[in-house]
């Protein structure tokens, strides 16, 4: 007979807590991690179909050029932008 072994169970490690930056909209659906530590934010109503989404690097401040997007477009505009930018936040003043 076959006895099942497991491997020991790692010590649980706590999930660092993440803090929305100061300028961050307040109808921020969204948050992308840019290559360089920047936050890309999505806003917008998060109903289906409305058109009033939209994206913002604030590393770089790349936007959607203010066209509204739908909530799918406009998240993966967001995210295909996060992937290339290399943007450092901006310093806090």
């Amino acid at each position: 007979m076959f006895a099942l072994t497991f491997p020991k169970r790692r010590k649980e490690i706590a999930m660092t807590e993440t803090a929305a930056p100061a300028d961050t909209h307040p109808n921020a659906l969204m948050r992308f991690l840019a290559q360089g530590g920047a936050t890309v934010i999505v806003t917008g109503s998060g109903r289906y179909g409305d058109e009033d989404h939209h994206w913002k690097c604030l590393g770089c401040d790349a936007t959607d050029n203010g066209i509204g997007r739908y909530d799918w477009d406009a998240r993966d505009q967001a995210n295909g932008h996060a992937t290339v930018c290399r943007a450092m936040p901006k310093p806090q003043s």
